[in-house]
């Protein structure tokens, strides 16, 4: 595990998960008072990283000009990668119904 610029990852385009924006803000305020208690998991994506769990974290760090921790899964599939999203985003969040039915119909 170690710290980037938010910046630097890259969202996953197939996440169907969506914080509304009062959520979004306090999950800001949680990381500003409390700090991160969770890294991100990304996986390898070209030279860079894609974000497989915590886009909204990430998007929280950007809003508050912090690094993030993150931690590398390494290589994984496109399938892979998807499952590892839909079974993080079950434990927080509502997925978009219709990103969801667009997820699950792409393999």
């Amino acid at each position: 595990m170690f710290y980037v610029h938010p910046s630097s990852l890259q969202p996953n385009p197939w996440n169907p998960n969506r914080v509304d924006p009062i959520n979004q803000e306090k999950l800001e305020d949680s990381l500003k008072v409390d700090g991160q208690k969770l890294p991100v998991l990304v996986r390898k994506d070209g030279d860079g990283f894609q974000i497989i769990d915590g886009q909204h974290r990430v998007e929280a760090a950007k809003a508050l000009g912090i690094e993030i921790l993150i931690y590398d899964l390494g290589e994984m599939t496109d399938a892979q990668a998807k499952k590892a999203t839909l079974i993080a985003n079950s434990r927080y969040g509502d997925n978009d119904p219709e990103a969801l039915i667009a997820l699950l119909s792409s393999e």
